[in-house]
């Protein structure tokens, strides 16, 4: 399941006869299309063709909704969209709301999405990340972020010894990240594991490696503080990219694919469950 938002579509947009590729996009190909309506919506130029080009869409399939209206201000009025024609408000909804609202418009009609991971800001960011006293995790994180060796080695050994079930999704994901910083510092226990991911990976419940995987693939394109990385630490993204093809690992390959979508023309290909051509001759 794709979603055409233009800034992720930035390379294959580029040369196209945007007035027919558009008009295509909204009246033939999509499965529904989110209408996000303001005042600049009501009045731009583009917005205007493709709100005609959907709406030509919705005319030919009158017996189901194809338009999903979402009203910043209630009070514009959108040539076309009649008053009947069931909305939402977005002025008390957070970005999170909206899109779970969508994702159970798509459930209903049927779509199988592949899992949805959230994780918090300061897991992203992971300076920020909580550090309360008296976990066991916390003395683990601590240890592989210490940059040395004979520190991070007990604390990569421990990492498969807890409880995982007694870890929050966010607290997995900073282990993974932190598992790839240390081989990336050249630490030996954790250059094994990334050696033997999907082995070492299947000794953990599911939803505990994937959570790991994600932290894994994050710090490869993100730094500390959240932000893409200029130069992407790629030492073991071979090792990584050979997870593509595994159905186990769908669900982390969406996410880091989604994560990365808005830094498109910054990346030389993007992690894909259909991996693009020379993309496995990285060095």
């Amino acid at each position: 399941m794709n979603v055409f938002y233009d800034k992720y579509e930035e390379v294959d947009l580029w040369g196209k006869d945007l007035y027919t590729h558009l008009k295509d996009v909204y009246e033939k190909r999509a499965l529904f299309t989110v209408m996000f309506i303001s005042e600049h919506y009501r009045d731009k130029l583009w917005t205007n063709h493709e709100r005609r080009a959907a709406q030509e869409r919705a005319f030919a399939e009158s017996d189901k909704e194809y338009i999903l209206p979402a009203f910043f201000d209630k009070a514009i009025e959108v040539p076309g969209l009649t008053k009947t024609t069931g909305y939402i408000s977005l002025a008390k909804k957070t970005p999170e709301q909206v899109a779970n609202l969508i994702v159970e418009k798509l459930t209903a009609a049927g779509v199988d999405l592949p899992k949805q991971f959230s994780y918090a800001d300061s897991a992203k960011a992971d300076v920020d990340f909580p550090m309360p006293k008296g976990r066991a995790v916390t003395k683990i994180i601590k240890d592989l972020k210490s940059y040395t060796w004979g520190v991070q080695a007990p604390a990569i050994k421990a990492i498969f010894d807890v409880d995982w079930s007694a870890l929050t999704p966010d607290e997995i994901f900073v282990l993974g990240r932190n598992i790839y910083q240390c081989a990336d510092g050249g630490e030996n226990h954790a250059k094994a594991i990334l050696a033997d991911l999907r082995r070492e990976l299947a000794k953990l419940p599911d939803e505990a490696a994937l959570h790991l995987l994600n932290g894994i693939f994050f710090e490869v394109y993100f730094d500390a503080r959240g932000e893409l990385r200029p130069r992407q630490k790629g030492r073991y993204l071979r090792e990584l990219l050979e997870l593509q093809e595994v159905k186990t690992f769908a669900p982390s390959i969406s996410f880091i694919h989604r994560a990365l979508q808005p830094y498109q023309a910054q990346l030389p290909f993007l992690p894909s469950l259909k991996p693009e051509p020379g993309g496995s001759s990285l060095s």
